[in-house]
C-alpha cells in the first residue's frame, strides 16, 4: 500500500514501515534517529518545530488506548520525547497519518 501510495504521489521512496513486534524487541532494532517521538495522550508536551530538519525521524504510535506506564518508560530510555497531540484521541491508524503531516509540514514539502 505505501508503495502505491508513493508511485501515485511521485515520492521516489516510501516510509519504512515495520510489522508489529513487542516494543522491547522494536527499540533494540530502530535506526539511529536525530529525533524521536513517541505519541502520549497524557502529555502536555506538543510537536515543535525545529529549525533544522532531522536527518531521520522516529514516531512511536502506541496501541489502542495509548501506552501502558512501563512502555513509556522504556521509550524515554531509549531517547523518545513524549508528546501530545491535544486534546483529541485519535485513532491509531489516524494519529500516524496526523504526525507525519505534522512532519512534512515543518520539514517537508507541504
Amino acid at each position: 500500500i505505501a508503495r502505491s501510495a508513493c508511485e501515485q504521489c511521485g515520492r521516489h521512496r516510501p516510509p519504512m514501515i515495520l510489522p508489529p513486534e513487542p516494543l522491547a524487541e522494536a527499540l533494540v532494532r530502530l535506526p539511529s534517529a536525530d529525533l524521536k517521538l513517541a505519541l502520549d495522550t497524557t502529555s502536555t508536551a506538543r510537536f515543535e518545530h525545529h529549525a533544522a530538519p532531522p536527518r531521520l525521524v522516529t514516531f512511536a504510535v502506541g496501541p489502542e488506548g495509548g501506552f501502558g506506564a512501563s512502555d513509556l518508560e522504556r521509550l524515554v530510555a531509549a531517547d523518545f520525547r513524549r508528546i501530545g497531540l491535544g486534546p483529541r484521541v485519535l485513532r491509531t491508524e489516524t494519529a500516524a497519518i496526523a504526525v507525519c503531516a505534522l512532519a512534512q509540514a515543518c520539514w517537508g514539502d507541504f
